[in-house]
């Protein structure tokens, strides 16, 4: 009896008569390996009746053979469809845990397994969904939600959204960041955060950042922060490089910071509310003079929420560089108005552009010797004997580069008042979409500024979630879950 073809994965979608013949493909003929007959075509029941007919015993084999291919097949589909299942029920378990509030004790009770297994309707599931597995795939889950925040803001300019709360006794710190993706606001939660120290402007500092490295976000990625007018909140932003800072830039302690937040307090309570909105006004009009007059340097800004502010977002220099980049409505700004506009907005320019620089370099560290082979294409032994010269000449080089690159964005932000107005329906983001193959830089600016946050309610929603979480009942919970 002739011996069969060994047995691969193409034989395995076949079936087993195909393995006694040789099919020519120019002649459209199958060949017999046991008899050389030729057979028309290569279709299967033309083959199994010659078998059937000239080899009786061979037939049988082939009929053995499909029995065994088919049994594989149905139970590598069946592992398959079984393990794909097990995974989207634990899926289903830590929404149960994350987004519902149930406990995790619920994965270990027998209804709740024997729900698991009838939906599952495999033995091994009981064993493969249970409370360390569902932990697991919590922290999985939060991990691949960290990697896409870090891919989506990498080297790009966000803004973050701050605040504070309580529960049960237990302070809580939200952080949200926000920015624009293809065309739309994207709102992502960074972190709840658990603090059982005195929240302090430097305690928080220090918070923030160490939440900001475990997404790779660096302090200089930051367009603005969005928090209520708290001191501790505000003092953080002017540690963390911020611009708006007014009474609290003279607090040198700790215990100084707490009894200027007492006495403001108290203040609070004898003044009126309009005194404090106009001594706001004040504090955000010399702060933005500072700024403008600073014009090589880019700072963090603070965005005072308008749910706690009342108006006073329409007083913010933020503000004024979206409503200059909004060609709806910059129609109504005074050239002063505009002029402060671009100033800032050139700023935010050389800020973008100075990451995509650096995300260029740490991408190809080869550039670097290309530079400065271009340079200085002799043989020269200068970035050996003299690196702090050489480092001060590559960096003036850059800044005259810089120089060239600021004027042509000046000219771009000049003519964008100029132009014509678009209707005031229009989508403002889509419009920045649709110009960013022709103008690319000012949309670039654009789909930073116009992604600052008005205000902070995002986050005060997010503590909602934490009666879901954290009830009487499960108020020991440990802060890794």
């Amino acid at each position: 009896m002739l011996r069969l073809t060994t047995v691969t994965s193409e034989w395995l979608r076949l079936d087993a008569v195909h393995r006694y013949f040789q099919y020519d493909i120019e002649s459209n003929t199958s060949t017999c390996e046991l008899c050389k007959n030729k057979i028309k075509g290569k279709h299967t029941t033309n083959l199994k009746n010659h078998i059937a007919t000239k080899h009786s015993n061979e037939y049988q084999v082939v009929e053995d053979l499909n029995t065994k291919i088919i049994s594989k097949n149905k139970s590598s589909s069946s592992d398959k469809i079984a393990i794909a299942r097990i995974d989207q029920l634990k899926k289903l378990c830590v929404r149960l845990v994350t987004i519902h509030g149930r406990p995790l004790a619920i994965i270990e009770d027998e209804a709740f397994q024997e729900i698991i297994n009838f939906a599952a309707t495999s033995d091994v599931t009981s064993k493969t969904i249970n409370i360390k597995a569902i932990k697991t795939k919590i922290q999985e889950e939060a991990n691949a939600i960290r990697k896409c925040i870090s891919s989506e803001v990498q080297n790009k300019m966000i803004s973050l959204k701050l605040d504070s709360a309580t529960c049960l006794e237990r302070k809580f710190i939200g952080v949200n960041v926000q920015y624009i993706i293809n065309g739309r606001i994207v709102v992502r939660n960074l972190g709840v955060l658990e603090v059982c120290d005195r929240q302090t402007s430097t305690f928080l500092k220090n918070t923030i950042e160490e939440l900001l490295t475990d997404f790779r976000i660096g302090v200089d990625q930051i367009y603005c922060i969005c928090t209520d007018n708290g001191s501790n909140m505000v003092k953080m932003v002017k540690l963390m490089g911020g611009a708006y800072i007014s009474q609290y830039d003279n607090c040198t302690t700790e215990q100084e910071e707490f009894e200027l937040m007492d006495e403001n307090e108290e203040s609070e309570e004898q003044s009126t509310e309009e005194e404090q909105v106009n001594d706001i006004f004040h504090s955000v009009d010399v702060d933005v003079h500072n700024l403008i007059n600073n014009e090589g340097t880019f700072k963090v800004r603070v965005m005072l929420c308008a749910a706690h502010t009342l108006q006073l977002a329409v007083k913010d220099a933020i503000n004024a560089d979206a409503l200059y980049l909004d060609r709806r409505l910059n129609v109504i700004l005074s050239p002063e108005q505009c002029q402060k506009a671009r100033t800032l907005l050139k700023q935010v320019y050389m800020q973008i552009n100075s990451l995509k620089e650096r995300d260029s370099l740490s991408s190809n560290p080869e550039l670097v010797d290309t530079e400065l082979d271009t340079v200085n294409p002799m043989p020269s032994t200068s970035s050996t004997n003299y690196p702090a010269i050489e480092a001060m000449l590559q960096s003036k080089q850059r800044m005259r580069g810089n120089v060239v690159k600021s004027r042509s964005i000046d000219l771009c932000l000049h003519d964008l008042c100029l132009n014509a107005r678009i209707n005031l329906e229009d989508d403002i983001l889509r419009h920045w979409q649709n110009m960013a193959t022709t103008s690319s830089e000012v949309a670039g600016i654009a789909n930073t500024v116009l992604g600052a946050p008005a205000t902070q309610v995002s986050v005060e929603r997010l503590f909602s979630s934490l009666k879901f979480v954290l009830h009487p009942l499960r108020s020991n919970i440990s802060p890794l879950f």
